[in-house]
């Protein structure tokens, strides 16, 4: 995502390791004319899926939380 202002924070990709073990690569992205920021993931087979979306605190320990919950949530079917 691009920055707007100087002080914007720079999030560089990380990954992240969930509960039942899968390992995605988290980008931050911006949607809709960077209106709605979203987590990009892309798994260890190569398959990008569009996350949950970025709040303000994007740690990487609170990143790995919300990610785990919406790869739960999305392993039951959920929207």
């Amino acid at each position: 995502m691009i920055r707007r202002r100087k002080s914007d924070r720079v999030v560089r990709p990380f990954s992240v390791t969930t509960d039942d073990g899968t390992t995605f690569r988290c980008s931050l992205s911006a949607l809709g004319r960077e209106t709605d920021p979203r987590w990009i993931l892309i798994d260890t087979n190569g398959v990008q899926y569009v996350g949950p979306h970025a709040g303000h605190d994007k740690s990487p320990p609170s990143v790995a939380g919300l990610v785990n919950e919406w790869w739960k949530a999305r392993k039951q079917g959920q929207p």
